[in-house]
């Protein structure tokens, strides 16, 4: 089975829904593309502890930050789940920590609005979960990436049409968050598509997101442009930086090792030609002192008739 690519397209982030990550609930979040969304809250803590960096880091990894290292099987995205452990305040011995959790994208033409609220209920569904209407080239589509503590970290499954965990509880919520991710459909055929080809199927070769969290969330932070003073970078590492982000960093060292050999079979053929050099020099002087025996041993023929005579 041949597996799809960019299934998002054109379409615009304009909802967000986060399940079992982090201490953040599990409603819907609407995103208004375009704009400057600025995301504040008061944790347990010294206004720690909220989730507003969870929240963030949750839809870069929906966007696909390649920071999140998606090739590796991107590990460091099941540490957004919740941690009974971790988590302060009141109640928290109530609750354990949870093996797997979602994060639900919806994406809509930004033609079409761009907004959850140009979406419209399907009467034909019962459940009051599923808007729009599937097959219209402006219809959404509802994006399910699933969060798993064990291997494989990252599971995805997609759906046109805006399909969120409807319920009147936070518990209601994340039980029904299980029943639509086993009604979806398997991405791949009889499997899921994973984190290494999360970006590649959900958005081609398009760069969807680039950014820096300075936080636990990412314990293993990889230096990158927004991370540095811009005029404290020097030109290479700024084309490294770009050429990371970009996905061209692989191609670059293809083409490094494609110089490399190129090189060494430069090196080695004027190795040869010296050698070459060496061996025609050495044959013209042994072919003259051929040359000079056997006009000697003319010279001595001819010495040896004269003396006969």
């Amino acid at each position: 089975m041949a597996q799809v690519e960019n299934i998002v397209g054109d379409r615009v982030l304009i909802a967000v829904q986060a399940v079992n990550i982090s201490r953040l609930s599990t409603h819907p979040v609407p995103v208004v593309p375009g704009t400057l969304i600025v995301v504040a809250g008061a944790g347990p803590k010294d206004s720690n502890g909220a989730g507003k960096s969870s929240f963030i880091a949750s839809i870069t990894a929906l966007l696909g930050d390649e920071q999140w290292r998606f090739a590796s099987g991107a590990k460091a995205v099941s540490e957004l789940l919740f941690n009974a452990e971790l988590a302060s305040g009141a109640g928290a011995r109530q609750w354990a920590s949870a093996g797997h959790g979602y994060i639900v994208g919806v994406f809509a033409p930004a033609s079409g609005g761009g907004s959850l609220d140009a979406c419209t209920v399907d009467p034909a569904d019962d459940d009051g979960e599923l808007f729009g209407v599937a097959g219209r080239p402006d219809a959404p589509l509802t994006v399910w990436l699933r969060v798993n503590q064990e291997a494989p970290h990252l599971e995805i499954r997609w759906r046109e049409g805006v399909r969120l965990a409807a319920a009147s509880s936070e518990a209601g919520r994340v039980a029904r968050a299980d029943e639509i991710w086993a009604s979806l459909p398997r991405s791949a055929g009889r499997r899921d598509v994973v984190a290494r080809d999360l970006t590649k199927v959900l958005y081609g070769d398009r760069v969807r997101c680039v950014s820096f969290l300075s936080t636990s969330v990412r314990s293993k932070v990889a230096t990158n442009l927004l991370s540095q003073p811009l005029n404290e970078i020097s030109p290479e590492r700024v084309f490294e930086a770009i050429a990371a982000l970009t996905g061209l960093d692989a191609e670059l060292e293809q083409e490094r090792e494609a110089r490399r050999d190129e090189h060494a079979k430069r090196v080695r053929a004027a190795q040869a030609a010296e050698r070459l050099a060496e061996f025609e020099a050495e044959s013209r002087s042994l072919l003259a002192t051929f040359d000079r025996r056997d006009q000697a041993r003319i010279r001595l023929a001819g010495a040896l008739r004269c003396w006969q005579g």
